[in-house]
């Protein structure tokens, strides 16, 4: 990851640490790398992670991502204390047709 990168994904874990539990179970939805999912996880967060395939990060896996496909979240509702994402909206194709 770049520099730049990084700081940017520091910033925003930063921004969203005041409010989150302790302990919380976290599902982080477009994990790329799963560099923030490692980062919560190193501050005793329980983090799962998924993202689509062909990511274009998967080279540079930091955390275990599991693939889903975009659509259906592979969990249960309720499995979660916390859903995270991050940097994810410009990287959706059509997303206007997905507003509810």
């Amino acid at each position: 990851m770049s520099p730049f990168l990084e700081e940017i994904r520091k910033y925003e874990l930063e921004r969203v640490m005041p409010f989150l539990l302790r302990g919380s179970s976290i599902l982080e939805i477009g994990g790329g790398a799963g560099w923030q999912a490692k980062m919560l996880a190193e501050r005793g967060f329980t983090v799962v992670s998924i993202d689509v395939a062909g990511s274009q990060y998967e080279e540079y896996r930091l955390w275990p991502v599991q693939v889903y496909d975009g659509k259906h979240i592979p969990f249960p509702d309720n499995r979660f204390d916390v859903v995270f994402s991050s940097n994810v909206l410009e990287h959706i194709p059509h997303i206007e047709g997905l507003q509810g």
